[in-house]
């Protein structure tokens, strides 16, 4: 008995791990050919969530809620503009000038690329995804024309099989791919036929037609992630709770009325009210407003009931801040906040910066590309071709400060110009610590950007001219004059 089982667990293994070995070696989509698996190359499709995405663009559009943060966030990513530079001084003025029109936007041509640098972050944000189609010239499709963007919702995705990698356009050998004009594989299709029956004309685009901005995408992601996605529950409850506060505060002007039918009796006869009487009655006062005078022939009882509003105060306001929280923009900047100070504007205020320059940084170097590929199908040098979303350069980092910024380095150089009094200000602070923390230049920075502060014609913070100095020299000489001497009573008031 004993030597029958140890068999039966042999034969038991000798299975399991035929089959294991099976598991490992047939694909996920084959055909048999003379007693081996042979792999079929299909390219996968990835149909757009059309619906979700066309959702929380029409909340993008109809909730300031939403649209005001994500459209003070991309105000933001483009404040300073945009500027190409070039090893080339003809490739740096060739770029420049194509790019003052190199956008297709709102169905016009010529725009400036900074329209389109604009509305990258509101489709990025509100949809997960923002497109830009490098569009070929109309005279020769091998060369960029110019740069437009594509609804993300009207796209699939091809992508190679088994893979979360966008086909290339050399991968006509799979099945199910679509091919462009030129015989390439298309990565991007625009109004699929397979997933589209309108009358929208198909347009296949290959990986190097379009760059592609995301959103917040998980791993193996080909959409991004709309920051609408997660709070969007919550912003139809916001919708619902409005609608009903305002039907709430009507009620309360009109009350809500009850009717009471009661038979009447007539020759000794009691007569009750059919359906239609009733139904006549009802239709007669439907329009009824405050003031008006209605007469009935009938035995009605008429009572009316004030209507209620319900305080959702604290409801509404736990709503807006759990909606802001999935917002790119701080809630001071938009707003929506009430209880704020320093501290809380000051942290936010960091954290919106940082997310502003990360996503200036991943635009330029998106399109960086795209610039010298520009270049060169014009025949210029691409060497060092670069797009950065930031002003000019000036000759000296100080000369670069905005004005809030050079309001705050006044009052500082005021405020240690008091404390130091007639020793050197350099006692309290040092020039690292100038650089670092009060200007935010670099530590490299050169003794002589510090110097362009005194040729600049800062103004003082009582106005009483260019001065500093001199201001707080007179202020310091007053309280002195006016100060008792040590160990003197003060005045009586």
């Amino acid at each position: 008995m004993s030597r029958f089982n140890t068999q039966i667990r042999e034969a038991l293994a000798t299975a399991s791990d035929l089959v294991d070995r099976g598991r490992a070696v047939v694909p996920r989509t084959g055909t048999r050919r003379s007693g081996a698996y042979h792999r079929r190359r299909v390219a996968d499709r990835t149909p757009p969530p059309r619906g979700e995405i066309e959702r929380y663009w029409r909340q993008y559009r109809s909730v300031p809620l939403l649209r005001a943060p994500i459209n003070q966030f991309a105000d933001d990513v483009v404040e300073h503009g945009y500027r190409v530079t070039a090893d080339d001084n003809d490739t740096q003025a060739f770029l420049e000038e194509w790019c003052a029109s190199a956008a297709v936007l709102n169905g016009e041509r010529g725009r400036d690329l900074g329209d389109l640098l604009h509305q990258v972050p509101k489709q990025a944000k509100a949809k997960g995804s923002a497109l830009i189609e490098h569009a070929p010239l109309d005279t020769d499709p091998e060369t960029i024309g110019g740069l437009a963007l594509i609804a993300p919702e009207t796209i699939t995705y091809y992508t190679r099989p088994d893979m979360d990698l966008l086909v290339q356009p050399d991968d006509t050998d799979l099945e199910h791919v679509k091919l462009t004009e030129d015989g390439e594989a298309a990565a991007y299709v625009q109004y699929d036929t397979r997933h589209y029956s309108g009358d929208e004309t198909e347009n296949r685009l290959t990986a190097d037609d379009v760059t592609k901005i995301v959103n917040d995408p998980d791993v193996g992601d080909i959409f991004g992630l709309s920051a609408i996605e997660p709070v969007s529950p919550r912003v139809e409850g916001v919708r619902k709770k409005l609608q009903d506060n305002e039907q709430a505060i009507e009620s309360m002007a009109y009350g809500q009325w009850f009717f009471a039918f009661k038979p009447t009796v007539v020759d000794d006869t009691l007569v009750e009210w059919d359906e239609d009487a009733i139904d006549d009655v009802m239709d007669e006062i439907e329009d009824v407003r405050p003031g008006d005078q209605i007469g009935l022939d009938g035995d009605i009882d008429v009572t009316n009931v004030p209507g209620e509003v319900a305080d959702i105060l604290g409801n509404l306001e736990f709503d807006v801040n759990y909606i802001l929280s999935a917002m790119p923009a701080p809630t001071y900047a938009v707003g929506f906040e009430e209880n704020i100070n320093q501290f809380v504007v000051d942290g936010q205020e960091t954290r919106h910066e940082t997310r502003v320059e990360q996503f200036r940084q991943r635009l330029a170097a998106a399109l960086t590309p795209v610039l010298r590929t520009v270049a060169e199908q014009h025949g210029y040098d691409p060497a060092g071709v670069r797009l950065a979303l930031e002003p000019a350069e000036e000759t000296s980092p100080v000369l670069a400060l905005t004005d809030e910024e050079m309001d705050r380095l006044q009052q500082y150089a005021d405020a240690v110009e008091k404390l130091s009094g007639a020793a050197d200000p350099s006692v309290l602070v040092d020039q690292e610590t100038l650089l670092d923390l009060v200007l935010q230049l670099p530590k490299d920075a050169a003794a002589s950007d510090l110097a362009d502060v005194d040729a600049l014609d800062l103004p003082t913070l009582d106005g009483a001219g260019a001065d500093a100095g001199e201001g707080a020299s007179a202020s310091a000489s007053a309280e002195e004059t006016d100060a008792p001497a040590q160990g003197d009573a003060p005045a009586d008031d």
